[in-house]
């Protein structure tokens, strides 16, 4: 197991898990561009293959999780919450993290709770397809 900065080379195989775990707005272009714009992400490897990949955006001593996915065959074995926490300690006390989430995701609500993330609102209507309410999560640590 080893987790590393995601490359440009690494898009694709982001691309391909994005695409499993049903987030569209994530293709292999788009985690690319994300990429040179100074989006930050890593990649959970195992047997030199990508198991599962997080992308953040900082500004500061904030940041914002844009997107967490795993293979689908690889979930439930606590990948998400590795990459997670190679984050959390990769931080310096007083930065906060916040991310959304769909309020009907209860597998992806437990994970972040277990993290130490905390509820601190509502948006409503903001996912499409189908139109759904977020929940917005902070940690600080």
């Amino acid at each position: 197991m080893l987790i590393k900065p995601i490359t440009l080379s690494d898009c694709h195989q982001c691309g391909l898990i994005a695409e499993q775990a049903n987030l569209t707005s994530w293709s292999s272009d788009k985690i690319e561009n994300s990429l040179n714009a100074g989006v930050m992400g890593w990649a959970y490897w195992e047997n030199n293959q990508i198991l599962g990949f997080i992308l953040l955006q900082v500004v500061s001593i904030e940041s914002e999780i844009l997107s967490i996915a795993v293979d689908q065959e690889m979930r439930q074995k606590g990948i998400a919450k590795k990459l997670i926490q190679h984050y959390i300690d990769s931080i310096e006390v007083g930065h906060k993290i916040f991310l959304e989430v769909r309020k009907t995701n209860m597998p992806a609500i437990k994970l972040y709770e277990k993290c130490g993330f905390k509820k601190i609102g509502e948006r409503p209507n903001y996912y499409q397809s189908p139109t759904e309410d977020a929940i917005l999560f902070q940690l600080e640590k």
